[in-house]
């Protein structure tokens, strides 16, 4: 009966530990997904970025043929472009600005509710945990009580067979 109570206490306590690894498992997931979203939103707005920076390129480039192919007209004209451009390269670093920003609230509300979840699925795995081990205890009380019993019997049966 003993061997059974602890065989019991052992398969409790491995069931335990198997909830424990799980939540630990699903922490570590949701927080890798949380890193990668990061990641994904940081690449999409260096590519912008990136894309930004050669359009403006392209402004200033043909501003510059402008001013080459045409003296008069082109000091005219590129004091146009340039204006143009600048305005346009202003605007294009605000857009950059926003979406750098965007990304990096994602990111950080991405990494918030990783750990939010992450803290969750940890206290569920506690409570879980401290209920199974409350039971196994109880459990382990029970089987202790009976062994007790039939220990007073087998001992009350040799004294009445002694008898």
């Amino acid at each position: 009966m003993k061997d059974a109570a602890a065989e019991k206490a052992h398969e409790v306590s491995k069931t335990t530990q198997q909830y424990v690894d799980a939540a630990a498992t699903k922490a570590v997931e949701a927080k890798d997904a949380a890193v990668e979203k990061a990641t994904e939103l940081k690449d999409a707005a260096s590519e912008k970025a990136h894309e930004i920076s050669k359009t403006t390129q392209e402004y200033a480039d043909a501003a510059a043929t402008k001013a080459v192919e045409t003296k008069d007209a082109a000091v005219e004209k590129a004091a146009e472009l340039k204006d143009a451009a600048a305005e346009k390269a202003h605007e294009i670093s605000k857009t950059t600005q926003e979406y750098a920003d965007a990304a990096a609230t994602r990111a950080v509300e991405a990494k918030d509710a990783a750990v939010e979840k992450a803290t969750e699925l940890k206290d569920a795995a506690a409570v879980k945990a401290h209920e199974m081990k409350d039971a196994a205890a109880e459990k382990a009380h029970e089987v202790s009580k009976t062994t007790q019993q039939y220990v007073d019997a087998a001992a009350t049966k040799a004294v009445e067979a002694k008898d």
